[in-house]
């Protein structure tokens, strides 16, 4: 059976290692960006079946990283999970707009465990299968 490989979309370094070694503990392949432009380049080159967005980086944020997946079409139907320190209503992320963009859970990184973003990767994999 073929890895399934995550796209971790997440600017603060330390952080993304972390996710990194947690989801490839588990048996996934992982590919990172830092940056929007990264993101970009990981999803024009690679077959990703999920991908775990930060709202917040550098120069472009992560609602136009989301609308620019979405528009390509190797992307277009991968799962998303948010993963954000801002909550729903601070990025007015309403349930209607989430299912519009595709996302699949929104989590807030302080009330998040590694373990437990690992639980919602393998839930939206499923629900994708």
């Amino acid at each position: 059976m073929t890895k399934k490989t995550i796209l971790i979309v997440e600017d603060d370094e330390l952080l993304a290692r972390m996710y990194e070694l947690k989801l490839e503990s588990a048996g996934y392949k992982i590919l990172t960006a830092h940056t929007a432009a990264q993101a970009r380049d990981h999803a024009r080159t690679q077959a990703i079946d999920l991908v775990l967005l930060d709202i917040l980086l550098p120069k472009v944020n992560g609602l136009t990283v989301l609308k620019e997946l979405r528009r390509n079409h190797k992307t277009m139907h991968c799962p998303v999970i948010v993963l954000s320190n801002l909550a729903h209503t601070e990025v007015d992320m309403h349930e209607d707009v989430a299912d519009a963009l595709g996302v699949v859970a929104y989590l807030v990184k302080s009330r998040v465990t590694p373990q437990m973003v690992l639980a919602a990767v393998g839930t939206a994999l499923q629900a994708h299968a």
